[in-house]
């Protein structure tokens, strides 16, 4: 399985500064790479439900993952 420790995509940088967790920033990574949630939430060892409870716990979270599917929509549009 592929990694996803690399350091943030310079175009992603902006909306992680918040998340410090590693789990949380592992997930992110992924999702900015592949989009798909099942999948990031499989790279980051965690369930898909983990991930909605904290875009419903963690103040900073929901920012961060607006802003990286944004970014990943974006990148797709452009194409």
């Amino acid at each position: 399985m592929e990694s996803y420790s690399a350091p943030w995509p310079e175009s992603d940088r902006p909306f992680c500064r918040e998340i410090a967790h590693p789990k949380k920033r592992a997930f992110l990574r992924a999702l900015a790479k592949t989009g798909n949630v099942s999948a990031s939430a499989k790279a980051a060892g965690i369930s898909r439900r983990t991930h909605y409870h904290w875009l419903h716990d963690d103040p900073d979270y929901p920012a961060a993952h607006t802003g990286l599917c944004n970014a990943h929509i974006s990148r797709y549009e452009l194409r």
